[in-house]
C-alpha cells in the first residue's frame, strides 16, 4: 500500500477508529468527482473484511446515508454527516446489517473517501488461490 495510507492508519489507530496500524490491510479510495456522484446501496460484507469499517473523508463534507433500498425512493433514511476530515467508524449491526449509500443528491461537490478496512484471513488466501 502506498505510504500515505500508512498515515491514514496510525490517525485511525489514535483516535481509537481500530486497535491498532496492523489492522488496515486494504484501503479503498471512492471520487466523487462531479455533482450527483453517488455509491450504490450496499453492505459490506463480514465474510471479507473484519469489522470495523473505518472511512476517512477528503475534499469537501459529505453525507452517509443508512437504510436506503433500491433507488433510494420512498424509503426512510437516517443520515449521517461526515465533514471533511471526519474519520466514521461503521461496526456492529450499522456495519453487518443496515444498508448505506452515498446518494447523488447528497454530493454537491467533488468529494473523497477513503476506506480503511481489515481482510478476513479466510478470503484473502481464496483470493490469491483463484
Amino acid at each position: 500500500m502506498p505510504g500515505w495510507t500508512g498515515t491514514l492508519a496510525d490517525r485511525a489507530a489514535a483516535v481509537g477508529a481500530v486497535e491498532n496500524k496492523a489492522f488496515v490491510e486494504m484501503a479503498v479510495v471512492n471520487v466523487y468527482a462531479k455533482r450527483a456522484a453517488k455509491l450504490s446501496v450496499h453492505v459490506d460484507p463480514s465474510l471479507l473484511f473484519k469489522r470495523p469499517i473505518v472511512s476517512v473523508r477528503f475534499w469537501a463534507n459529505g453525507v452517509l446515508s443508512f437504510g436506503a433500498k433500491g433507488q433510494f425512493e420512498g424509503h426512510t433514511i437516517h443520515k449521517i454527516s461526515q465533514p471533511r476530515g471526519a474519520i466514521t467508524v461503521m461496526e456492529g449491526y450499522a456495519a453487518n446489517v443496515v444498508t448505506h449509500a452515498v446518494m447523488c443528491k447528497d454530493v454537491k461537490e467533488k468529494g473523497c473517501s477513503v476506506m480503511l478496512r481489515g481482510c478476513v484471513p479466510g478470503a484473502v488466501r481464496e483470493a490469491q488461490a483463484a
